[in-house]
């Protein structure tokens, strides 16, 4: 592992802007969990909340920003008056967040006449740039004033896409925007990345079009894929990373993977391969184990299971994915004992008659 002032001294804060105009696609989880698990390399990550949902905020046990504890709102409409004391620290070492309120609701009517709209969130970066290695972007689920702030202060965009249409539209029209914006000189992103999110592979359909995104789009979809899991919902349900309530779940352990490959694709000198992967995975869950047993004392990190073996079989122990599939086995033999018990008065009724 780096330490913290090496790794600051190699670059300037990356900035990744977590964003796709459909909502409900995983973006505050993936901008979440990636802060998270990259804080867990002892890099020093910074999550600016942009959401007037606080989603991100509350989930890390943070309070919604006010007056007295400013904000990303505050943020952008103060302007010079930005102070780098502003992120709040969080249970999650090496982990600050600048947290969003209801205000955020109305910042974009309230820039929608200033001339430098589109670029409030740079003087924020710049300032907050010293004190971090990563600062990740939690973008609102629309293509408005903030999220061009975003795109246009970030280095790289990610973008979170279940194998479904409505996504993949949202996926078309922001890559079309960002298009726009480098033709206009206004962003540094050339090319977006992409994660694919909420994976069925019970559901051809799903798996066909996860094929199909892959096909068209190559190296910039990222290895690691996001099951759709009752993990993550569990969590969500709990204000709280997944990696803290089910650690040896299947959507913890891809987050791992996709924030390693995330760094190795953007830091200078890493090179992304499958072994330095696996490495800086397995540091990072080395980093999780005094969080779990803090937070949730039941709950034991194990060692991950083999991927290529992790089949529905694997999935029905763990509990993690649809219930129809961790109780198939039991439906077949409810279904073989009704065949016996309709066979057996078949043929009771068949020797009363005789």
């Amino acid at each position: 592992m780096l330490a913290q002032k090496q790794v600051g001294e190699c670059f300037m804060a990356i900035t990744v802007a977590v964003s796709n105009q459909k909502g409900g696609v995983g973006k505050t989880t993936t901008a979440l969990h990636l802060a998270v698990a990259t804080a867990l390399t002892g890099r020093r990550v910074l999550l600016i909340d942009l959401d007037s949902q606080a989603n991100a905020t509350t989930a890390l046990g943070v309070p919604e920003a006010t007056v007295e504890a400013p904000g990303s709102y505050h943020a952008l409409i103060n302007g010079d008056g930005i102070s780098p004391r502003w992120p709040q620290a969080t249970a999650i070492p090496h982990l600050s967040v600048l947290a969003s309120s209801l205000e955020m609701a109305g910042v974009e009517l309230e820039l929608s006449g200033e001339t430098d709209r589109l670029h409030r969130l740079r003087p924020v970066i710049a300032t907050m740039a010293d004190s971090f290695d990563w600062i990740f972007l939690d973008c609102p689920p629309s293509l408005g004033i903030l999220s061009v702030n975003a795109l246009v202060a970030a280095d790289t965009v990610l973008i979170p896409v279940p194998p479904e249409q409505f996504a993949l539209d949202g996926m078309a029209r922001l890559t079309s925007t960002i298009e726009r914006l480098n033709d206009a000189g206004q962003t540094r992103i050339e090319k977006p990345m992409i994660l694919i999110t909420m994976a069925q592979n019970w559901a051809p359909a799903k798996m066909k079009r996860a094929l199909e995104i892959r096909q068209t789009h190559g190296e910039a979809v990222l290895v690691a894929e996001i099951p759709h899991s009752n993990a993550l919902d569990e969590a969500s349900g709990d204000r709280t990373p997944v990696f803290l309530t089910r650690p040896n779940a299947d959507a913890s352990e891809n987050y791992l993977r996709a924030a390693a490959e995330l760094i190795m694709r953007h830091e200078p000198g890493q090179s992304l391969t499958p072994e330095n992967v696996e490495a800086m995975v397995a540091e990072m869950r080395q980093q999780m184990k005094p969080l779990v047993s803090r937070n949730a004392p039941d709950a034991v990190l194990s060692d991950p299971p083999a991927r290529h073996k992790r089949h529905r079989r694997h999935r029905s122990r763990s509990g993690d994915g649809p219930k129809i599939y961790r109780s198939r086995r039991r439906l077949q033999q409810a279904i073989g004992a009704s065949l016996l018990i309709i066979i057996s008065l078949f043929i009771t009724v068949l020797v009363v008659d005789a």
